[in-house]
């Protein structure tokens, strides 16, 4: 390697990664009973033109990709983000202190990354 010629990491695309959430940790066992924890995942990678199908993009962020790849300095890039999320089941206390168990607790698991 010559002595211009810096070695770069290379980031992958975006994509689900590991993201155990420990309800403990952060003081949310106070009102959860169960589960101690969950995989709740986390979306990371980068979002680069051209956008590729598997990683759902909106119309907007196909366009915002383009402009971003002419005028870098104008508009951001595309983001890595949750484009569909999971329940989980949870027993916990309700607000008036009522035992529940609740089958579906929306919107808690990223099932799915793609870039907006």
């Amino acid at each position: 390697m010559g002595k211009n010629q810096r070695k770069t990491k290379s980031i992958p695309n975006c994509r689900r990664r590991s993201l155990y959430v420990n309800f403990t940790q952060i003081n949310y066992d106070k009102w959860i009973v169960a589960p101690e924890g969950f995989e709740a995942y986390e979306c990371v990678g980068r979002c680069d033109f051209p956008l590729s199908d598997h990683l759902t993009p909106s119309k907007h962020s196909i366009l915002q990709s383009i402009v971003h790849a002419i005028q870098p300095d104008k508009v951001g890039k595309v983001c890595c983000v949750p484009v569909r999320l999971a329940p989980i089941s949870l027993l916990y206390f309700d607000e008036q202190g009522i035992l529940t168990y609740k089958y579906h607790y929306d919107e808690m698991v990223v099932a799915e990354c793609g870039c907006r």
